[in-house]
């Protein structure tokens, strides 16, 4: 049996209700809500949170921080845009190091 990745759903607008009925038809999917999630199995997070970013859950930076490998897609249904957040953590030990993140070097 193949490993389903699991995808949270946060809030529960029509937006991010009509995506969760639509990716629960997907066989590669674990869909839950965020809050149900996190009460069945402790605490844990899935992989990928959605969640409508009229409604964005507060406190991103601390969630990203907290779980470094969560990417968090903030969806925008007016625009038709989705917003990608994940974190990632670079150990700078000068502020050439800092200056080279910014410009890109060491993100690739």
């Amino acid at each position: 049996m193949a490993i389903k990745r699991m995808v949270g759903v946060y809030g529960r607008s029509l937006v991010i209700s009509a995506i969760a009925t639509s990716l629960q038809g997907k066989t590669q999917f674990q869909v839950c809500q965020l809050e149900q999630q996190l009460a069945e199995n402790g605490g844990s997070y899935p992989e990928v949170i959605l969640f409508d970013l009229a409604g964005a859950p507060p406190n991103l930076a601390c969630l990203l921080r907290e779980h470094p490998n969560l990417t968090l897609i903030g969806v925008d249904i007016e625009n038709h845009e989705i917003l990608i957040l994940s974190g990632g953590r670079l150990h700078l030990s000068s502020a050439e190091e800092l200056v080279q993140a910014i410009e890109g070097g060491c993100f690739g």
